[in-house]
């Protein structure tokens, strides 16, 4: 079922510290192998960062797959340039 938004969101809990080792995957969805649904795209999965890193989709010919990345050094340069600026103008007045 789509959530608000049109997306499918995943809440993992137990014991998920297996996900954030690195390369580790798993698939959450089957299907028949090489019947892949067409009518869905990565970017419509979400859950939540755990351990500094995001979830990252992967829909393969047999099923749908979770990790857990780090996220790009893009994002987070962004970040520290937005609390410069705001430092910057605060420190202005």
């Amino acid at each position: 079922m789509k959530g608000a938004g049109g997306e499918f969101w995943f809440e993992f809990t137990g014991n998920t510290e297996f996900l954030l080792e690195d390369g580790a995957s798993i698939k959450l969805i089957s299907w028949a192998d090489g019947n892949a649904p067409t009518d869905f795209l990565e970017s419509e999965f979400r859950a939540a960062d755990m351990g500094g890193k995001i979830a990252k989709f992967a829909i393969e010919s047999d099923g749908l797959y979770v990790s857990y990345v780090v996220p790009e050094p893009a994002v987070s340069a962004a970040i520290l340039g937005l609390l410069a600026l705001a430092f910057a103008a605060r420190r202005k007045k």
